[in-house]
């Protein structure tokens, strides 16, 4: 395959737990323009055409008050579903101190919200640095969210800036485990 036609992209494949209890398997595959599987990039996988290096530091800011975040945000250094929704929509636990995230609000109707509305905070305004990006030239247009549990496979959309859009449940399939 020449990749030499494709722009930079990162492609994660995420398996189930090998054992209850146990983290997810995930593989990543990188192509920075020039060389194949470049070095795997920090979590959160990040990507801007402003400030690269800038963006990255600041949202990984933001990240990280979620990872150092008490129960329910966080367990064991990962913040939770619901944390990592919060997080895309600019929100950081009101008790901790001032980040390098962004701003936001919203409401979660699609499933359980284990993460208080009313106990976050926006990180900062919404700017180019943000997760929910706004600029004069571009912003955060969506947000999809997709959640594998035993029994199913479900996609959630919401279609607007997540720190405005409700996310909607689009569709759950069946899982089929063989």
């Amino acid at each position: 395959l020449d990749l030499a036609r494709y722009r930079s992209f990162t492609l994660a494949a995420i398996a189930p737990a090998a054992a209850q209890g146990a983290a997810p398997i995930v593989r990543l595959r990188s192509w920075n323009g020039a060389q194949r599987d470049a070095p795997t990039p920090a979590r959160p996988l990040v990507s801007s055409s402003f400030d690269r290096f800038g963006v990255g530091r600041a949202r990984r800011a933001a990240w990280q008050l979620w990872r150092d975040a008490p129960a329910p945000h966080a367990r064991d250094g990962e913040p939770s579903a619901d944390a990592m929704l919060a997080y895309h929509r600019g929100l950081v636990p009101a008790d901790l101190p001032q980040g390098g995230g962004d701003a936001g609000g919203g409401d979660d109707t699609a499933g359980g919200n284990a993460v208080d509305l009313a106990t976050l905070r926006p990180d900062r305004a919404l700017d180019a640095y943000s997760v929910c990006m706004d600029r004069p030239d571009a912003r955060t247009v969506s947000l999809t969210r997709v959640r594998v549990d035993a029994d199913a496979i479900a996609l959630d959309y919401a279609d607007g800036p997540p720190a405005d859009t409700a996310l909607l449940a689009a569709v759950r399939l069946p899982r089929a485990v063989p």
